[in-house]
């Protein structure tokens, strides 16, 4: 067996939200600490700028034009690559404790693996983490940690914002909170047979279209292909309701340095 790993992420701040980084507003010493005993990448680039495609390059080692989660709300193929698979195929205990969002959240009906999981008892096994108590924003108890809060440390679970309120069936709350009580953005959930406008139905890839997770070098990204292709998913009027990206100019070619004039003195 090697050395053991452990990956945390938080979810999530600004690069200068650390004191390590220049941060003077929050006290982060554990990660302060863990940088000035380790090291501190400066340069180190997300891969986007919103939680599940960011979550599905660490998982898999892909861009997200590889990948294909795009935006909040896209799921991870099912067999997509994952670094956790391939340590529990060489050896390693694989687990996840906290937030996954590998597939879309707040699925109050459950269609995807992680927002059912806590209801069904299960712990895993799940993309290659042998064992998964999940959490979602709050103390929602669609997910592992908000049932464990229920049953042993109530009186913490009344800081939260109750994301999803009381009822059958349950509904999203947008009732007013905090200082202001300024209403919440209200959404209407669609219940025609689809999870929501842009979630698709989980799909799994053909053998095919399968990446395979490599070692000695990551998949590197291929030119975008049309909508759907290669990708193994199956596109329904809905999900390709999005607007498509508008084209974008190659830049124009800098002149050559031997080319320039200097102005005359």
């Amino acid at each position: 067996m090697g050395r053991k790993i452990l990956f945390v992420t938080t979810d999530q701040q600004r690069y200068d939200s650390l004191g390590c980084n220049g941060g003077q507003v929050a006290d982060t010493q554990v990660a302060d600490r863990l940088a000035a005993t380790g090291i501190n990448y400066r340069r180190a680039m997300n891969q986007n700028v919103v939680c599940m495609p960011a979550r599905s390059s660490i998982l898999t080692g892909q861009y997200p034009r590889t990948h294909g989660v795009y935006a909040n709300g896209v799921p991870l193929l099912a067999d997509a690559a994952s670094v956790a698979e391939y340590l529990h195929d060489h050896g390693y205990r694989t687990a996840l404790l906290g937030k996954a969002h590998f597939e879309p959240a707040f699925d109050l009906e459950g269609h995807w693996p992680e927002n059912r999981m806590a209801n069904e008892g299960s712990t895993g096994p799940h993309r290659g983490f042998e064992h998964l108590e999940l959490a979602m924003h709050g103390a929602e108890k669609l997910w592992h940690y908000g049932r464990w809060l229920e049953a042993n440390s109530l009186e913490y679970t009344r800081g939260f914002y109750q994301i999803i309120a009381p009822g059958d069936p349950p509904r999203f709350n947008d009732a007013g909170y905090g200082d202001t009580g300024l209403l919440q953005t209200a959404y209407k959930v669609l219940t025609s047979g689809s999870p929501s406008p842009c979630w698709p139905r989980p799909a799994t890839a053909s053998g095919a279209s399968k990446k395979q997770l490599r070692t000695s070098s990551w998949p590197a990204p291929s030119s975008t292909p049309a909508a759907g292709a290669g990708t193994g998913l199956r596109l329904t009027p809905e999900r390709d309701m999005w607007p498509r990206p508008p084209a974008i100019s190659p830049p124009p070619r800098r002149m050559p340095v031997s080319s320039t004039k200097r102005p005359a003195a």
